[in-house]
């Protein structure tokens, strides 16, 4: 299940997404690496310990446009570790560099360009990081490399606002349930067993407090029924 407590959420999750965004075009080293980290979680809709089981090659953007990102560990699929998952996330409309996902995209090939291997920030990392009774901790430190990079932003969020790498796949499946996209897309897009088990656990407790977010409907308009 996806229910953990709400305090763990995080409720702007269209300002958090922005503001990766703008700051991974100008930042560099360590924080560039974890800003792309991020976006390629949000992207797959990946869990921390997902992230953290990434290897040299398990992602690349191919020569079409499409975002390739290879899924070793993932809660319930442990086929997954003899063969792997496979996400694929199609490029932008052409000529649209607005677009959320190429935005994004750019992003990720600046990050590319600075350090072919920055995807593997969380399993290189030796930085210190508390761990609470049951977080896995390649979550906990991505929670706490992004309230870092938002640091900023925090201070401008309203009262009980919180930022938290565990809510990226909730925050995205909101999007696209409050969008209207196609349940079995999304279902299959988070490694979900089926549509029901996504809904109950990552949608109902959170429709009614995540505001539907335009910029995230955008990012995953691939996931629309066609």
């Amino acid at each position: 299940g996806g229910v953990v407590s709400d305090v763990d959420r995080c409720t702007c999750p269209g300002s958090v997404f922005e503001h990766l965004l703008r700051e991974g075009l100008v930042a560099m080293g360590e924080d560039l690496d974890f800003i792309g980290t991020s976006l390629v979680q949000l992207l797959g809709w990946l869990r921390g310990n997902t992230v953290g089981g990434f290897q040299r090659g398990d992602v690349k953007i191919d020569q079409y446009g499409y975002l390739n990102v290879t899924v070793r560990l993932m809660k319930m699929r442990p086929e997954f570790k003899v063969h792997p998952g496979l996400i694929s996330i199609p490029p932008p409309p052409d000529g649209d560099r607005h677009h959320a996902r190429a935005r994004a995209f750019a992003v990720l090939r600046r990050c590319f360009a600075a350090n072919p291997t920055f995807y593997l920030a969380v399993r290189q990392s030796v930085e210190p990081v508390f761990v609470q009774t049951g977080e896995d901790k390649a979550a906990a430190l991505l929670t706490k490399r992004l309230r870092t990079l938002c640091h900023q932003l925090l201070l401008e969020l309203p009262a009980g606002a919180i930022v938290a790498s565990h809510s990226w796949r909730e925050m995205a499946a909101v999007a696209c349930f409050l969008a209207g996209y196609d349940s079995l897309r999304m279902t299959n897009h988070g490694f979900w067993q089926d549509p029901a088990t996504m809904y109950n656990a990552y949608i109902k407790p959170y429709k009614g407090s995540f505001p539907l977010s335009r910029i995230l409907a955008q990012l995953f308009d691939f996931l629309r029924a066609v």
